[in-house]
């Protein structure tokens, strides 16, 4: 009899037991039986439609194996029995069952003596239940173990919380989940049968696994020394690599010979599909493993998630994916060597676009390079270290008077950062001047141009630098108190108070209204119109009497305002310069642009300049600007 109650034993399993691992581990008895012949029938639940794939609600195994000798009985009946413990047992497997069924009906034949035993297994077991029977001409082996009523935990729609944890009787699917989870079990099995055969049947349809299905792995050992005493620990990987082109990656900690733990490519420095798209699979397995995966077989997910040391984990995760990506780092090099050269080259792209990023891409270490991978690895150490910076500035700066050279250190490191992160800014600025290029505005309509300088609708008291891009004028406009965006001068004045008064016409909306306060408590003000690319002649011209009633119309609504100055953006095409040029008092004024022009005229009645502006000349004079910044930072990154 089992001496300790079932139902606690069940509790202590913990909660995250998969709902198929009570068919995993039936296959692994079976196997461990001698079995060569293994039968699987998936119970479906009733489903409203033919075309639906019903759930599983129970599922029963035969085998022509040992069956229920007196001696497996024993084992059975033994809390945590270390029968077969050289196969990878733990003794525990039976006990998850319980945790996803309620009933487990076991039947077994056995030919040495003509046999019979049945087992009802459920929380109520005592061996005393335990029946058996002779019958004549048992002439094989056959156990069948049937399970029945999916538990609480599975499946359950009488409470508020409905709950449905079931598999679906896919039986493809299941089949891909077996060879997945069992993957090394499956490999010594069919090494020792070849012949072997395991065939699963469910919702009319029938699938096998055989040794076919099971690639033969190379493999490689190495050890690792703990951090608790120093001890060595062997390890072997066994891997495959495959010519599917399917670009498929498996790398899975195991133990017990089960594949109880799948690592992230990216944890050991793969973050992209190998050359002509192979498919590789990485198995790791050590006695170290088998000792800390727990009797829910979670143990090493647990062990994934330490971030210290005992005598049992005594290796960090950390330092286990290291040495892994190591050994697999030599073993994709090996194989495929103009890596190294691809590499070197989605290095160099990343850092020509992100040069701020440089020191931090030179310590990723990098198997199978990807670009948005690195650039996104870069970033988050980028991130991590101006926290880290700061933080150490500012305890440094605190004890500078005890601590200088940890100040100027620190003064260093936080030099550093900044520079990096303003490259980080001009890098931005960059890609927003390339959205402006004359090929990007071909096509587009104003609101594009318009929401590249602000978005639409929208306004900003400076809180955030990214509000707004209205440096690509110049970096002399960042210094605003106020912007809006198609708002009209009631809702302007409404939000930038001063001195302000209704008039007929404040329903009018500039494209752009930009406040500037000054030290002397004068106001100026920045007006801007935008026209699309394309716009017509008749467009663009219209902008030219638009503006200065714009400017007369906030004259006339605040009178804090001391200068205006205004802008017309748009292509300056020839018939529209000559229009410009009817114009009275527009001259040209300086641009660092070959194609671009840019005009200036003195409103004195209204004390405004107006300047009309060819967007080329704009994005060049932005660019000449930019340029400078990145030749200065490139120097300290």
């Amino acid at each position: 009899m089992i001496d300790v109650e079932i139902e606690s034993i069940v509790k202590n399993l913990g909660e995250n037991i998969k709902f198929l691992q009570p068919l995993y581990e039936s296959i692994t008895n079976s196997i461990e039986s001698g079995s060569n012949r293994i039968v699987i029938e998936l119970f479906s639940s009733e489903t409203l439609s033919t075309d639906m794939i019903p759930t599983m609600v129970g599922f029963s195994i035969t085998d022509n194996g040992d069956g229920f000798t007196e001696e497996n009985i024993n084992s059975f009946c033994t809390l945590w029995s270390d029968h077969k413990i050289e196969l990878g047992c733990r003794g525990s497997g039976r006990f998850t069952w319980l945790t996803v069924f309620n009933q487990i009906d076991i039947v077994s034949h056995i030919s040495k003596n003509n046999l019979v035993v049945e087992i009802p297994f459920s929380k109520n077991f005592g061996r005393e239940k335990i029946t058996k029977r002779h019958e004549d001409h048992v002439k094989e082996n056959s156990t069948k173990i049937t399970f029945r009523y999916v538990t609480s935990k599975y499946y359950n729609i009488t409470g508020k919380r409905k709950i449905d944890r079931r598999s679906l009787v896919d039986v493809k699917a299941i089949k891909k989940s077996i060879i997945d989870y069992l993957f090394l079990k499956l490999s010594f099995f069919f090494d020792s049968s070849p012949d072997a055969m395991i065939t699963i049947c469910g919702n009319d349809q029938t699938e096998f696994i055989q040794k076919s299905d099971i690639n033969k792995l190379d493999s490689v050992n190495f050890s690792i020394s703990d951090d608790y005493e120093g001890l060595k620990h062997d390890f072997e990987l066994k891997y495959i690599f495959a010519k599917d082109k399917l670009g498929n990656k498996d790398f899975v900690l195991c133990s017990n010979k089960r594949s109880s733990h799948k690592i992230q490519p990216s944890s050991i420095n793969i973050y992209d599909k190998l050359p002509d798209n192979d498919s590789f699979m990485f198995f790791v397995t050590s006695d170290y493993l088998d000792k800390i995966d727990t009797d829910s077989r979670n143990g090493l997910d647990e062990y994934s998630s330490l971030k210290t040391i005992d005598i049992l984990h005594s290796i960090t995760y950390s330092k286990l994916l290291k040495e892994i990506g190591s050994v697999v780092n030599k073993l994709i090099f090996s194989r495929y060597e103009s890596l190294k050269i691809t590499n070197k080259q989605i290095v160099k792209e990343v850092k020509d676009e992100a040069p701020y990023l440089s020191k931090y891409i030179d310590n990723i270490p990098l198997t199978v390079a990807s670009k948005k991978a690195i650039k996104a690895e870069a970033n988050k150490a980028f991130a991590e270290d101006k926290i880290a910076t700061s933080e150490k500035f500012e305890v440094a700066f605190k004890n500078r008077h005890l601590d200088f050279e940890g100040f100027a250190e620190a003064l260093k490191d936080v030099s550093s950062v900044s520079a990096a992160e303003l490259c980080e800014y001009i890098v931005y600025r960059s890609k927003i001047l390339k959205a402006l290029s004359a090929e990007s505005l071909a096509d587009k309509k104003e609101k594009y141009l318009h929401d590249i300088f602000m978005p639409m609708k929208t306004s900003s008291f400076n809180k955030d630098y990214l509000e707004t891009n209205l440096w690509i004028m110049d970096d002399k406009f960042m210094s605003f108190v106020y912007a809006s965006s198609d708002l009209s001068f009631l809702k302007i004045n409404k939000e930038y108070k001063g001195n302000t008064q209704r008039s007929d016409h404040d329903e009018k909306r500039p494209d752009m209204f930009v406040a500037y306060d000054k030290l002397t408590g004068d106001r100026n003000a920045v007006l801007i119109e935008f026209k699309s690319y394309d716009a017509s002649f008749e467009e663009k011209n219209k902008a030219l009497t638009e503006l200065p009633n714009n400017i007369g119309e906030l004259r006339r609504t605040r009178k804090d305002i001391k200068t205006v100055w205004a802008y017309i953006i748009t292509n300056l095409d020839d018939r529209f310069l000559d229009s410009l040029g009817d114009q009275p008092g527009y001259v040209p004024v300086f641009t660092d642009s070959k194609k671009g022009k840019v005009f200036h005229a003195y409103i004195q009645n209204h004390d405004a300049h107006i300047f009309v502006c060819d967007i080329d000349s704009i994005v060049c004079d932005a660019n000449s600007r930019n340029k400078v910044f990145m030749d200065i930072l490139k120097l300290d990154i």
